[in-house]
């Protein structure tokens, strides 16, 4: 699928995904993904490792990548038709939100470790 959208966006598009870098961002906790690009020369997806820390899920990941993936192949259009149009094109549901459960809080990261140790006595 990731091929298929590299190739696409490569050919309709003129985005040569290898100028776009990938990288897991550690701090974003209320969106899945987050895509910049900046002409040509240089893009930059992030995912979220708190939410796919909560959420396993590798059709949800595959989903988010190709939806900020559509991002780059349509700067600045949000997620107007021409976005939704070039996220179907390669393989996206097109859809603007995801249904995952955002990170976990500071308390529920406490509570989870208070029941932890509670488990451990």
């Amino acid at each position: 699928m990731l091929v298929y959208a590299k190739g696409v966006a490569d050919s309709k598009y003129h985005i040569a995904l290898s100028k776009v870098h990938f990288e897991v961002n550690t701090r974003l906790t209320s969106c899945a993904g987050r895509a910049y690009y900046k002409g040509a020369d240089y893009g930059l997806i992030q995912i979220s490792l708190p939410i796919f820390q909560r959420n396993p899920c590798i059709a949800e990941l595959v989903e988010t990548i190709l939806h900020e993936i559509a991002h780059t192949m349509t700067p600045e259009a949000g997620h107007s038709l021409a976005w939704v149009l070039a996220a179907k094109s390669i393989g996206s549901t097109g859809t603007r939100c995801h249904s995952m459960k955002k990170a976990y809080t500071k308390k529920e990261k406490q509570d989870i470790a208070d029941t932890s140790l509670l488990m451990s006595l």
